[in-house]
């Protein structure tokens, strides 16, 4: 095919300038008839899929896994109390279902106490380990991931956050998770 002085195809010239004037030129081969779509469209085809909720990320990391509060170093399972009171009845139930199956498969740390205890601004000594999931523990994920949409449904604002390194001084780990005294400041 053979450019013109412009450098593109007469084609699409043709196509572009018919566009412009609100027309639809009769000999554009059909493969240039997309021109007439709007590029978001093009590339936004949805196919009758509803779109799923997400949740916000914070960090790019692939070994370590936390759903906690966006401001405060609480984790998801801190808020289901406050969850339960503001969801719909079906809702709760997914939630209750959810905990339950946690409550099954996941083991409660053998210690949440870590080798040396952090002291923060009051003076008190009490431990600071929090627990973040292995990114190969997949199902438990998954799980926490739809407690945490459950959760930001109540609008408590979970986010999921990722971490390559340790996140803090291990006080206890297993097959799913690891327990450490939290860096937070």
């Amino acid at each position: 095919m053979r450019l013109d002085r412009d450098g593109a195809w007469p084609h699409v010239l043709e196509a572009l300038h018919a566009k412009r004037e609100g027309t639809r030129p009769t000999d554009t081969p059909p493969r240039y008839r997309f021109l007439s779509m709007s590029r978001r469209k093009r590339y936004t085809r949805n196919l009758g899929r509803t779109s799923t909720e997400s949740i916000p990320k914070r960090g790019v990391g692939s070994c370590y896994v936390r759903f906690c509060h966006e401001y405060e170093p609480y984790g998801v399972f801190s808020y289901l109390s406050d969850a339960r009171r503001c969801l719909p009845e079906l809702d709760r139930a997914e939630l209750e279902d959810i905990v339950q199956w946690f409550r099954d498969h996941l083991d409660e740390p053998a210690c949440m106490v870590p080798a040396r205890v952090a002291r923060d601004s009051t003076g008190d000594d009490e431990p600071s380990a929090v627990c973040w999931f292995r990114a190969r523990a997949l199902q438990h994920i998954a799980r926490a991931r739809r407690l945490s949409v459950l959760v930001r449904r109540a609008r408590i604002a979970i986010i999921e956050r990722w971490s390559d390194e340790v996140p803090g001084e291990i006080c206890s780990e297993d097959a799913e998770q690891v327990a450490v005294a939290s860096f937070w400041d």
